[in-house]
C-alpha cells in the first residue's frame, strides 16, 4: 500500500476552493452547480422549521444564498429530505434517486402509528401535519415520531416549497414514481456519496468522511475498503505527519495559492464543518458552541454560548493561540456581524472580557 503525501497548505486552499469559499459564485447556475457538489445541504444549525438550505460566505454580493435556495424549492428543484444520520437535508431533484438510495433506511414492519399515518395519507393525502392529527387521532409527538421514521424510509416526504411550518406531506410513491426505478444499489449510492464529499474535502479520514457523510462508521469503513479495491481511493497524509486518509484516486488538489486571509462564521452543520464535527467537539468540550471560526484557512476558532429562540449573548470567542496575535480583531468582528448589538454582546475573548 503506497501513502501518498500532500502538501497540507494546498489541500487546504483548494478545500476552500472547492467549496466555494474562496470562489464565490453569482449566478443562478453557478450556485446549483456548488449546491451539488455540496449536497446534501441542511438548513442553519438553530433555525426554525421551514428554513431554507444555506450554503453561507459562497456568493458574491449580488446573490443571496438563502434567496437563490428559497426559489429553487419553490420550483421544485431542491428536495426536502432526511439525510446526515435522519436529519433534514436538501438535494436536486436531478440527484434525488442517488441520495435516496445512499440514505434509505428500510423499514421491514410498520408498528400501529406508522400505519395509522400511511393509511391517511394514503386515502385522504396529502396532508399537512396539523390535518394528518385530525386524521389519525394521534397526539404531535408520537405521530410526528412515526413520520419522521417513515421520512427516514424514504416512504413519505415533505413538500417544503417555503418557510411554512404546516408543509404538505406526500406518500414518496406518489410524488416520485419512477424514483425507486432510477435509483441505484445502495451500495453503489454510497460508494458515490463518499466519492463527491471526497472530491470536496480532498483529504479525510475515515472518521471525517463517516461525520461528512452521516452514514455510520461501520457502513462507511465498508464502502471504502470496496472503493480502494477498485482503485477509486487511495491512501494519503499531510507532509506534515498528520493523520493519513483517503483521497480520490490520483486527484491533484494543485499548488496552494494563499488566497487572502479571512474569517468567517460557520454554522454547525455547514458543509466544510460537519465532516470536522466530532473532532472540533472533542476540541471545545465543555462549551457549547454556537458558530466556528473559519480563520484564515482552516478552523482555528468557535464563539460559545447558551442558544436561545430570542437574541443572545456571545459569552466567549475562542481562538487558538497562534492566531490570537494576528486575527483576535478580526475574528471578533466578524462574531459581531452575525450577533449585531444593542440586542446581542461578544462579551470576552479566550476568556477575557472585552
Amino acid at each position: 500500500m503506497n501513502l501518498v503525501r500532500l502538501a497540507r497548505s494546498a489541500v487546504l486552499t483548494a478545500r476552500l476552493a472547492r467549496h466555494g469559499l474562496t470562489c464565490p459564485v453569482d449566478t443562478e447556475a453557478g450556485y446549483v452547480e456548488l449546491f451539488r457538489r455540496l449536497q446534501p445541504v441542511s438548513p442553519e444549525a438553530n433555525s426554525y422549521p421551514g428554513s431554507a438550505p444555506r450554503l453561507m460566505h459562497r456568493t458574491t454580493a449580488g446573490i443571496v444564498d438563502s434567496v437563490v435556495a428559497d426559489d429553487l424549492r419553490s420550483r421544485r428543484q431542491l428536495v426536502k429530505g432526511r439525510f446526515h444520520g435522519g436529519t433534514v437535508g436538501y438535494v436536486h431533484s436531478d440527484d434525488l434517486p442517488l441520495y435516496a438510495a445512499a440514505y434509505r433506511q428500510p423499514l421491514e414492519q410498520f408498528d400501529a402509528r406508522q400505519e395509522a399515518a400511511l393509511r391517511a395519507l394514503t386515502c385522504a393525502g396529502p396532508l399537512s401535519p396539523r390535518q394528518l392529527r385530525h386524521e389519525t387521532g394521534l397526539a404531535h409527538r408520537p405521530l410526528m415520531a412515526a413520520v419522521h421514521r417513515l421520512e427516514r424510509a424514504f416512504i413519505i416526504c415533505e413538500d417544503q416549497t417555503d418557510s411554512a411550518w404546516d408543509r404538505p406531506l406526500h406518500l414518496v410513491d406518489r410524488e416520485f414514481p419512477e424514483l425507486w426505478a432510477q435509483a441505484p444499489p445502495a451500495e453503489v449510492a454510497q460508494a458515490e456519496v463518499l466519492a463527491r464529499l471526497l472530491a470536496a474535502q480532498v483529504l479525510a479520514t475515515t472518521a471525517e468522511l463517516a461525520a461528512g457523510s452521516g452514514l455510520g462508521k461501520r457502513c462507511v469503513a465498508g464502502v471504502l475498503a470496496g472503493m480502494e479495491e477498485d482503485h477509486r481511493i487511495e491512501v494519503a497524509a499531510p507532509d506534515d505527519d498528520g493523520e493519513q486518509g483517503w483521497r480520490l484516486a490520483e486527484d491533484d488538489p494543485g499548488a496552494a495559492d494563499n488566497p487572502a486571509g479571512v474569517v468567517r462564521v460557520l454554522h454547525l452543520r455547514d458543509p466544510l464543518v460537519r465532516p470536522r464535527l466530532d473532532e472540533q467537539s472533542q476540541r471545545f468540550e465543555g462549551r457549547e458552541v454556537l458558530q466556528y471560526l473559519l480563520i484564515d484557512n482552516d478552523i482555528h476558532g468557535a464563539a460559545c454560548g447558551h442558544w436561545r429562540i430570542k437574541a443572545h449573548d456571545v459569552e466567549d470567542v475562542l481562538i487558538t493561540d497562534r492566531y490570537v496575535a494576528r486575527w483576535q480583531s478580526a475574528a471578533i468582528d466578524a462574531v459581531r456581524q452575525r450577533y449585531p448589538e444593542p440586542d446581542q454582546h461578544v462579551l470576552a475573548c479566550n476568556g477575557v472580557r472585552l
